[in-house]
């Protein structure tokens, strides 16, 4: 059964950023993986009023996303550990989720980066790199 949890979230996309070749699977499957991921920490945590930013913009020769959401945010001894396999904050995880998607990053030729924003909920933020650029 399947609860019903409302969450707003807000994209702000930059228009401008130049072409990004990338498998469309591969990063469809990060982005969900990184939102599946807050909706289940700002739920499990009862967020009030919980909320979901995505944003792309441009920096250097790379675009840039980041996934920011309003939940508990991370343990600062875990955010080291969350790209290891196997490791899980979840009673339930299986710790391969942000691991398989940093690997995915980086097969892209960007950069993953996990962080508490504002120390309020977690702030991910990946980097793709810009057409022929690599």
């Amino acid at each position: 059964e399947i609860e019903k949890y409302t969450i707003k979230v807000a994209l702000d996309l930059d228009e401008s950023i130049p072409m990004i070749l990338f498998d469309v699977i591969h990063i469809q499957r990060v982005i969900t993986n990184f939102m599946c991921n807050g909706i289940e920490a700002m739920h499990t945590s009862k967020t009030m009023e919980p909320q979901l930013w995505i944003t792309t913009k441009k920096m250097a020769m790379m675009a840039v996303v980041d996934i920011v959401d309003n939940g508990p945010g991370l343990l600062t001894e875990d955010i080291q550990l969350l790209l290891e396999p196997y490791f899980s904050t979840k009673k339930k995880g299986r710790g391969m989720g942000l691991s398989i998607s940093n690997t995915l990053i980086q097969a892209h030729g960007g950069k993953l980066s996990i962080k508490n924003h504002c120390e309020l909920g977690a702030w991910i933020q990946f980097t793709l790199p810009f057409k022929g650029i690599r």
